[in-house]
């Protein structure tokens, strides 16, 4: 026959919960907390991370922010590529914008003009065909949506610029 030992009861403490913080948050936390519970002290590098019962998560300032906080790290991955493509896009339209402006300047040298518009036409096409193209979003699932949208963008307007150096090459013709 086996005995029976009274297990001693704990200290009733408030329960905690764990609160809705992103992970680059969590991984960009400086301070620490400490949380007394029965007289061990724990050390917490995110006081984000418990809330008493009763409080309320704390809330990330701009809607981007929580939308963000919601996306896998691959979906972020994604974005943030996407978003380096649009910025390499914007520098080759502000080059061709340049040269097209040149383009209607009087005494023009037109070879050079033509050369100019021909390797920005590379350039963006070489864009568009192996890095723009090259970004998946079958795998994803948190930033499907937004990574599809983002790609279409980028494309039409790499499309738009293509289109619009071929008029600027045929008005110097």
């Amino acid at each position: 026959m086996k005995r029976s030992q009274a297990v001693p009861e704990e200290p009733q403490q408030a329960p905690l919960e764990l609160c809705a913080i992103g992970h680059e948050e969590q991984v960009a936390g400086n301070s620490e907390v400490h949380v007394a519970g029965n007289s061990e002290v724990q050390q917490l590098r995110h006081p984000e991370l418990i809330c008493q019962e009763g409080q309320e998560p704390p809330r990330d300032s701009s809607p981007t922010q929580q939308a963000e906080s919601l996306l896998s790290p691959r979906s972020k991955a994604t974005m943030r590529t996407l978003e380096d493509l649009s910025q390499k896009l914007a520098i080759h339209e502000a080059k061709v914008a340049e040269i097209i402006a040149q383009c209607s300047a009087p005494g023009r040298a037109v070879g050079p003009l033509k050369g100019q518009l021909g390797q920005q036409f590379g350039l963006v096409d070489k864009l568009l065909s192996t890095q723009v193209d090259a970004v998946s979003t079958a795998e994803l699932n948190s930033g499907k949506q937004e990574a599809r949208s983002s790609r279409k963008a980028i494309t039409l307007r790499a499309q738009h610029c293509l289109d619009s150096i071929e008029e600027a090459k045929k008005s110097l013709d």
